[in-house]
């Protein structure tokens, strides 16, 4: 099976830090269409930072907005922990524990 051009791009990465600056990039539409392929490509990789970052993605795709229209204060929380890590990641900062 042919992997879509922005699914190589990922798994073509060499380290963590590649990895965690696509994940910070790709799109929600992306997260939510191709969130197996993904999580699998990163799995793989070992990056397991990633794959609970894409999980907590994920979340915030399918979670319901408030009356504001925001996320629930619990999900919009862990969204921007785990981003904090994944751009540390990404600078070349080593992870510490897990993303969430």
């Amino acid at each position: 099976m042919q992997m879509l051009p922005l699914l190589e791009i990922l798994d073509d990465c060499t380290k963590d830090a590649e990895r965690a600056d696509w994940l910070l990039r790709v799109p929600d539409g992306i997260v939510l269409r191709d969130y197996d392929p993904i999580r699998n490509i990163l799995l793989t990789a070992g990056f397991r930072h990633g794959a609970d970052f894409l999980g907590i993605r994920l979340s915030a795709v399918h979670a319901t907005r408030g009356d504001d229209g925001e996320l629930p204060e619990t999900i919009r929380s862990a969204l921007e922990m785990a981003r904090s890590a994944m751009r540390a990641i990404a600078f070349g900062a080593p992870p510490k524990g897990g993303v969430q």
